[in-house]
């Protein structure tokens, strides 16, 4: 009868975990230009279901993944899956937003054009409560310099359409 040996792999360390969430966090930015993107595409995400992101096929991330996982056994065994579970978080923490933002977003219908932004969640609230009224809140807090003007494209949490 065979015995069984148990071996710990801090993925953290190891060289090939590594160079695939490299490959498949630059794979990323790459697909993310192909699709019109300026910047990284803040608030990417993936999981083991390699589901595509927006408009941002996944396909091509999921060959770097994959073969990265393969270095570990079939794709049916359990590190296969823990090691594919393990990168595909480490690349949606790459591209996750700062917690404590919202992203505010500025449509105007006139052009098809919006400008985008990151404001404190804290303040947001509390101009809210002064001003009910989302666009007069997000220019009070650029006026007030607490809006930061993004120049990659984000998934907004607050749209607000000008039609002027």
């Amino acid at each position: 009868m065979g015995s069984v040996m148990n071996i710990n792999i801090n993925l953290n360390t190891t060289p090939v975990v590594q160079d695939g969430i490299k490959g498949a966090i630059a794979k990323v930015h790459l697909l993310a230009v192909d699709v019109g993107y300026q910047s990284v595409p803040l608030g990417f995400n993936i999981d083991c279901t390699y589901c595509d992101w927006n408009d941002i096929s996944t396909a091509e991330l999921v060959d770097i993944i994959d073969s990265t996982c393969a270095n570990f056994g079939p794709v049916t065994s359990d590190i296969y899956q823990s090691v594919c579970e393990f990168i595909c978080e480490q690349v949606s923490d790459f591209y996750a937003r700062p917690s404590g933002v919202i992203v505010v977003r500025k449509f105007y219908a006139s052009t098809n054009e919006s400008l985008t932004y990151f404001v404190p969640e804290q303040q947001w609230q509390e101009c809210l409560s002064l001003y009910e009224d989302n666009e007069t809140v997000i220019n009070q807090l650029i006026h007030q310099l607490q809006a930061q003007l993004v120049d990659y494209p984000c998934t907004p949490d607050i749209t607000i359409n000008i039609d002027q």
